[in-house]
């Protein structure tokens, strides 16, 4: 019996492969394993886990669990479980992993469909995916975010920005009379033009003054005397040597003694 075992498994009969076969047999029961062109050994399933927990479980109906196995996976809820594992088939759970290392939490988004190949311990998404976080704005002050098209936004309130054609730089006007309006007005300014002096005030070129006086629409000086006015200088003085007479109600009369 040895000698023919050797025979069979040599042969170049064809019966060597027969032999190979009843050694590994294939099938789809238990003690059986796929062929290399087995249509089980690759296959389509949906994921509707719950985004924080771990375990992804697939239907996918007949799925042979074998090294280079490949299933593609539409997640119909995006992950945020740290270390997530896949079930497909209830073919038990196996750790998902990028480039031989758990896969990131964030990278299995809602809405997308994902190859995994299966490499005997785990499976390794097929393909590259965008890791890199340094991509994602925010929009600040004065932007404006229509899909992936940030704008300056326009406007007059605050936090928006004129545009170079807005009436209100030039004030409606043609800019070139606008900036000969300013140069006449800094001139004039210069000048001592544009300013004038209200009551109680004298001008002089660019200077403005106190009108000093004793008169309607002046001020007095600290060392002036007011009109009609006598310099108390200590000594007994009479205001007035006559009794009240005259006046008007409300009129005060002083007498110094």
């Amino acid at each position: 019996m040895f000698p023919n075992f050797l025979r069979r498994l040599f042969s170049n009969e064809g019966s060597g492969e027969k032999l190979r076969g009843e050694i590994l047999p294939y099938g789809k029961t238990e003690g059986t394993v796929c062929e290399g062109n087995d249509s089980r050994l690759a296959g389509y399933g949906v994921c509707s886990s719950a985004a924080n927990v771990a375990g992804k479980v697939v239907d996918c109906a007949g799925f042979c669990l074998e090294r280079g196995a490949r299933i593609v996976v539409l997640f119909a809820v995006g992950n945020t479980a740290g270390a997530p594992t896949l079930d497909v088939g209830n073919t038990g759970p196996k750790p998902i992993q990028y480039r031989n290392a758990a896969i990131s939490s964030e990278i299995l988004a809602a809405g997308r469909t994902y190859a995994f190949i299966y490499d005997g311990e785990a499976y390794e998404l097929i393909g590259d995916v965008n890791t890199d976080t340094g991509t994602t704005y925010e929009v600040g002050t004065g932007l404006e975010l229509s899909g992936a098209t940030l704008s300056v936004k326009y406007g007059n309130s605050a936090g928006t920005s004129c545009q170079g054609n807005d009436t209100r730089l030039s004030g409606g006007e043609d800019w070139s009379k606008s900036k000969k309006d300013i140069v006449d007005r800094i001139t004039s300014l210069e000048s001592g033009g544009g300013v004038e002096a209200g009551a109680g005030l004298d001008k002089s070129g660019k200077t403005l003054s106190v009108k000093y006086g004793n008169g309607k629409g002046t001020a007095l000086e600290g060392d002036g005397t007011a009109a009609n006015a006598k310099k108390w200088n200590g000594s007994s003085l009479t205001i007035s040597s006559a009794a009240p007479s005259g006046g008007s109600d409300a009129d005060i009369w002083l007498t110094w003694i």
